[in-house]
Parts: structure tokens; sequence; C-alpha cells
């Protein structure tokens, strides 16, 4: 299993700003991310993260947002998804605010579980 934490807030003042990144070797990862988004002024505004297999042309394996009402007013974010890679692979948490707007993201976390064979089923 790989994980990675970040525990120091980054506050989002443009779309896809990067939260975490975490380098995956070649294999199969069922990946669990969670970010807590926190409003740091007053006006309500939206929360938005993605985590994103950035070698795959920055595919968006889920995404998750919330509205934040007031301030200090926050929100919880959880996000999965799979990853199968033949090589290196670079999986990244981003998170999104803006200039007008910013939303601060802490205590980040990307969980990344090596499994020897997924199976999905569904559509």
């Amino acid at each position: 299993m790989v994980l990675a934490r970040k525990t120091d807030a980054v506050t989002a003042t443009t779309a896809n700003q990067i939260v975490l990144s975490v380098n995956l070797g070649s294999g199969t990862y069922l990946l669990q991310a969670k970010v807590q988004a926190s409003n740091p002024a007053g006006t309500d505004r939206d929360a938005s993260c993605r985590i994103i297999n950035q070698t795959d042309s920055d595919t968006i394996l889920d995404h998750s947002q919330a509205t934040l009402p007031g301030t200090f007013d926050f929100a919880s974010l959880s996000l999965q998804g799979t990853v199968v890679s033949a090589g290196i692979a670079v999986v990244q948490v981003r998170c999104s605010g803006t200039d007008a707007l910013p939303v601060s993201y802490s205590r980040a976390s990307l969980a990344a579980t090596l499994v020897d064979n997924l199976v999905t089923t569904g559509s």
C-alpha cells in the first residue's frame, strides 16, 4: 500500500490545484482519497476536488464537491478510483477555488492499494 498525507492547508485560488501527488509502480491499484475543505471567509463558495491519473492525459477518476455556506464551514470530500498501469503512474488529488472565492483544503490523504485481480461489473 502507498499512503500519502498532507496536513498543511492548501488554499486554492485557481482550478485544479495539486493538493497531493503520488507515483505508483506497475500494477492494478484501488485508490481512496479524502480532503477536508473549509471556507476561510463569509461568502458562500463551492469546494471541488478530483482524483486524476496524470500519466493518462489527466483522466478524471472521480470528482466530489460541496457547498460551504459560511465562514469556517467545512466538508469532507471523499474520492475513489482504480488505476491499471504497465509502468509508472502519477496520481494526483486536485482541488479548485478562485481568487475571489478561495477554498482551503487540509488533512488530505491518498491511499493506493495494490490488488492482484480487480474485477468490475456493471456499467
